[in-house]
């Protein structure tokens, strides 16, 4: 019997108690891929949506739950999350680096700190969507595994390794992984891993300007999983839409749920036929339409900034994975290209280029069967 359930990621609920107006705000609006102000109605949207399909009742979030680890943007989210258990889902969630540290709010033209969710507060804050459902613990990563229904397993792995540094798993983790994925193997189980930094990947683009915000350690990762029996991963955190391939291994990538191009996925695992079907549903218009306008508007500021304002350029361009050092080291060539791009007026070129990149090819991904050979 197939088994059917959703995929959502990185929904960065901002609660807009912390401020949605003044210059400080605005400063950080203006180099935000996804929503802030709106992000909560957007996921109170989605979920009427989950919750009036009486279909399916799994819900799989892989990360990145809220904006900046605010405490009042956490309260925000367990409340939606529990209105979706409430209505019948079954929830399981992954914490990732946005859920902790980094906590602020704005007043005016100051940014200044606020309560937030430290690390070690995660574990018991989302105990309820997937930890108290748990077959198996790594309790230091926040890791577990969870029986989704019968032949049908999850791998929940969390990547932020304790919070003390790159992406990837310790060895310990990465030995309980492998045990994992054995005893699943040997219990007949059809495995569905998800976790929140790409393994591989969503394209050269990315490849070139976010390498650091892929997995560390991500090809010997591929090997063991694909070694022991797992062939595909959900993943999130680049909020792009894509399912790349390498070595026999899927890395199936979930965009933002509040940032262009809005899009979660609807997905069939069939243990008889070894594949997974992958589908995606995209937000309403309305709410489409203003994720546009965030991250196009984005977008086009970038390329002004290249032009004429080179601090400005390093600090919008973390938006999209380019670290500030490599904006000032190639100040003189970006510059240039900046110039060239506004005097020949090729903004919604490249406004074009970033939507395919972002958005996926739909003939390719939108509706997708993916046959696995382990």
């Amino acid at each position: 019997m197939s088994f059917s359930f959703y995929v959502l990621s990185d929904t960065h609920l901002y609660s807009e108690t912390l401020g949605t107006r003044g210059d400080a705000y605005a400063r950080d609006n203006q180099k935000s891929q996804k929503l802030l102000a709106g992000s909560r109605s957007v996921i109170h949207d989605v979920f009427d949506r989950l919750l009036a399909d009486g279909s399916i009742d799994t819900v799989l979030i892989s990360g990145d739950l809220v904006n900046n680890g605010e405490m009042s943007s956490h309260q925000e989210m367990l409340a939606e999350l529990t209105r979706l258990q409430t209505g019948g889902k079954k929830v399981y969630a992954l914490t990732a680096t946005h859920d902790y540290d980094g906590a602020h709010r704005y007043e005016g033209n100051e940014k200044i700190p606020t309560n937030g969710a430290k690390r070690t507060d995660l574990w018991e804050m989302y105990f309820p969507f997937g930890p108290d459902k748990a077959l198996s613990v790594h309790r230091e990563s926040h890791s577990y595994t969870a029986q989704l229904a019968p032949g049908y397993r999850l791998l929940a792995l969390n990547d932020d390794k304790d919070g003390s540094g790159h992406s990837g798993f310790s060895p310990d983790c990465l030995a309980w992984i492998l045990e994992e994925i054995r005893k699943g193997k040997q219990d007949r189980q059809f495995l569905i891993a998800m976790t929140h930094h790409p393994m591989i990947s969503p394209s050269v683009f990315y490849s070139l300007i976010g390498k650091n915000d892929l997995m560390h350690g991500r090809e010997a990762f591929i090997q063991a999983f694909l070694s022991a029996g797992l062939p595909f991963i959900f993943t999130g955190h680049t909020h792009m839409q894509d399912i790349a391939r390498s070595h026999r291994f899927y890395d199936i990538s979930t965009p933002s749920l509040v940032g262009y191009p809005g899009t979660w996925r609807v997905c069939t695992a069939d243990r008889q036929s070894n594949t997974i079907a992958v589908q995606t549903q995209q937000v309403p218009p309305e709410a489409l339409q203003a994720m546009e306008q965030q991250f196009f508007g984005m977008i086009r500021d970038v390329v002004k900034y290249a032009a004429a304002d080179n601090d400005r350029f390093a600090e919008m361009g973390r938006a999209f994975s380019l670290r500030p050092e490599f904006s000032r080291k190639h100040k003189h060539f970006i510059t240039f290209c900046g110039k060239i791009l506004r005097l020949m007026r090729v903004d919604e070129i490249v406004v074009a280029v970033v939507r395919r990149l972002y958005g996926g090819n739909p003939r390719r991904d939108y509706r997708r069967t993916l046959h696995f050979k382990v």
